[in-house]
C-alpha cells in the first residue's frame, strides 16, 4: 500500500490498472475465489467507467441510513452497525462493516453476493440491501446493456 495510515497491508485481492490494462491480484490461498474475483471485478468495471468519464452510482448514498457515512479508510474504527448482525431487518443496510470503508466496497460486497451465486442470492433477505442490489444492477445494465442477456443477476430473481 501507497498509504498505511488508511490502507491494509495483505490484502485478500485487489484490483488495478497497469500498463494500460485492468487487473485483478487475488491471494490464491483464499478459501473464497469465486467471491473475491466477483468483488475486484466490479472494482475494474467501475474503474473502467470512471475512465470513461461516466458518472454512476449518483444515487447510491440515497439507500443508506440518513445517519451514515463512509470511513473512507480501510483502518478507521467502524461507528456504525446496519450489518446483517442485526436483528431487525429493516436496519440492515450493509453485507459486514467492511462495506462501511467505502461505498465502491459497499457495492463489491453486494456484488459478491450476487455475482458468485448461481440463485437466492442472501441479499434477497435484507430489503435495504436488495434495493441497493436492483439500483447496482439497473446502472451496470445501463452502460452495459448486453449483460441483460447473461443470468449475471440471476441471484436477485
Amino acid at each position: 500500500p501507497s498509504n498505511l495510515e488508511n490502507q491494509i497491508s495483505n490484502p485478500a485481492a485487489y484490483s488495478l490498472l497497469n500498463n494500460y490494462k485492468f487487473m485483478i491480484v487475488i491471494d490464491i490461498n483464499q478459501p473464497n475465489i469465486s467471491e473475491l474475483l466477483c468483488h475486484e471485478l466490479i472494482h475494474n468495471t467501475e474503474f473502467a467507467l470512471n475512465k470513461k468519464s461516466k458518472d454512476i452510482f449518483n444515487e447510491w448514498n440515497k439507500y443508506n441510513p440518513e445517519d451514515f457515512s463512509y470511513n473512507d479508510s480501510y483502518t478507521k474504527e467502524y461507528i456504525y452497525d446496519y450489518t446483517i448482525n442485526e436483528e431487525n431487518k429493516e436496519n440492515i443496510y450493509f453485507i459486514d462493516k467492511y462495506s462501511h470503508t467505502y461505498a465502491t466496497e459497499d457495492r463489491a460486497r453486494i456484488f459478491e453476493n450476487i455475482c458468485s451465486c448461481n440463485e437466492n442470492s442472501i441479499i434477497k433477505n435484507y430489503p435495504n440491501i436488495y434495493k441497493k442490489a436492483l439500483y447496482l444492477e439497473e446502472e451496470i445494465y445501463t452502460y452495459y446493456p448486453s449483460l441483460k442477456e447473461t443470468n449475471l443477476f440471476s441471484s436477485l430473481k
